[in-house]
């Protein structure tokens, strides 16, 4: 899995014209702070699902928008 949040906050941050931290990101959607780091970083191992819906309320977006699976090597 990889996240594309870094790519949908960059979106948010251009169209609201604003500077958008991960404190902000937390406060405003009301996902962990853990799980957006995760999400940021793309260390993603497990993210709960309401967090996940959270976020995609937030930015707004769908779950496919948010995370995509890549190949997994053998």
């Amino acid at each position: 899995m990889k996240s594309h949040l870094k790519v949908l906050v960059a979106h948010k941050e251009v169209a609201e014209s604003r500077r958008i931290g991960i404190r902000v990101i937390v406060d405003e959607s009301g996902a962990s702070r853990s799980a957006v780091e995760r999400l940021l970083n793309n260390t993603i191992k497990n993210v709960p699902l309401d967090d996940l819906a959270r976020l995609c309320a937030w930015v707004p977006c769908q779950i496919g928008d948010l995370l995509k699976l890549e190949e997994v090597a053998n």
